[in-house]
């Protein structure tokens, strides 16, 4: 055995080892864990999204399905209006009746 030419400082001790790598383990966790908690903090939101898309589409589909029936436009044109004003997240909002078109 040639343990008798290495320089000391090319020896690492133990307790330097195990703390590399007790280092090393808990820097590839921490990363793991952020992408895990990243993906589902997304999944979740998205999920959360699409929920209120579709309450928020089923509320405008039965209040206006009279209106829609009926083709009466001034209550579909303040009925958009009010959509457009109370919710901000929807960008637009359009209802194709013949020959006209509303929208907000």
């Amino acid at each position: 055995m040639q343990l008798e030419g290495l320089k000391a400082t090319k020896r690492w001790p133990l307790w330097g080892q195990i703390a590399l790598a007790l280092g090393g383990a808990r820097l590839l966790m921490s990363v793991l864990a952020g992408v895990y908690v990243r993906a589902l903090e997304t999944w979740y939101l998205l999920n959360g999204l699409q929920t209120r898309s579709q309450r928020t589409f089923a509320l405008l589909a039965a209040a206006m399905l009279d209106a829609v029936i009926a083709e009466d436009r001034p209550v579909l044109e303040i009925m958009v209006t009010r959509v457009i004003r109370q919710d901000p997240d929807i960008v637009s909002v359009t209802i194709e009746l013949d020959p006209q078109v509303f929208s907000g």
